[in-house]
């Protein structure tokens, strides 16, 4: 976004192209450019928490009638949209015309209105408490969250090397090949986990029902044993929190590292490395606890 920014101003692309190395000769420039960038991660932040967010008022209680599947199937394909679109949008600047940089913000509207990360996270979980024992539950769980910090951890020490020696539009196909090979093992090999009820409607209309929020909030407010209303709603608020101050940090996080600490793009992918590192540690130690 930097540099798409940085051609688009009009600045000569021989200094776009090396302004991820924090060279001298970019840092006035960098000054005029991260406020315009920071906007645009905004609003893309914005789509990311919002859209998803309002759709899980309908789809978690959707599923439990019409299935699994068809949620995580979704926000699959959204994610193989989203990652093709934006190495189409790359490819297009670095050969053809450079594009504006707010056209990234169009790149995720796939993603999010097919249901997004959180789709994925809540109907995997919805997936294990189908098919698991009660006593086996929070082993699965913790395994979930143990594979997907692992590969966040993977993909931030990849992610700079391969770069490094290839280019942006080389990292987003491999992003886009990942998921789709992702996409295509869940569509052949997952089974769906519950008995889909008759005549029941996949239409637009049936998922937007505010059944679905009625059943939600009576499950989340319900009366539960040894305070566990209480421990439910403090834990909504504790990670509604986490997730306001996570997303501030990737929106400014970057650039206030380049700004301060003179941090190349690598240097940021370590430092995130070293905080997964940490995040392992303790799953580590809730799987020994389960």
């Amino acid at each position: 976004m930097l540099k798409q920014s940085c051609i688009q101003f009009g600045y000569e692309k021989s200094l776009c192209d090396v302004i991820s190395e924090n060279n001298k000769n970019t840092t006035k420039i960098e000054e005029e450019l991260q406020p315009y960038v920071a906007k645009i991660k905004v609003v893309i932040t914005i789509l990311n928490s919002s859209v998803p967010a309002v759709l899980q008022l309908f789809l978690g209680s959707w599923s439990d009638k019409n299935g699994r599947k068809k949620v995580i199937n979704s926000a699959a394909l959204g994610f193989v949209l989203t990652h093709t679109s934006i190495t189409a949008v790359c490819y297009y600047s670095e050969n053809i015309l450079p594009l504006p940089a707010w056209i990234f913000i169009i790149c995720y509207i796939p993603v999010n209105f097919l249901g997004g990360f959180s789709s994925i996270m809540i109907t995997t979980f919805c997936y294990i408490t189908d098919i698991c024992e009660k006593p086996n539950r929070p082993y699965h769980f913790t395994l979930v969250e143990l594979m997907m910090v692992t590969s966040i951890f993977f993909g931030a020490i990849l992610c700079s090397f391969i770069l490094s020696m290839s280019n942006v539009i080389f990292v987003f196909t491999t992003a886009t090949i990942c998921t789709l090979l992702g996409a295509i093992i869940v569509i052949i090999f997952v089974d769906e986990s519950i008995q889909i009820v008759q005549n029941s409607s996949s239409s637009l209309k049936s998922i937007l029902s505010t059944k679905h929020i009625i059943k939600m909030i009576r499950t989340c407010f319900k009366s539960r044993k040894l305070y566990g209303r209480s421990i439910l709603l403090s834990l909504i608020l504790i990670m509604t929190l986490n997730r306001f101050v996570s997303d501030e940090e990737k929106i400014i996080g970057y650039l206030y590292e380049r700004m301060v600490f003179n941090w190349t793009l690598e240097d940021h992918n370590n430092y995130q490395a070293v905080r997964i590192i940490h995040l392992l540690l303790k799953l580590g130690i809730c799987m020994q606890y389960h």
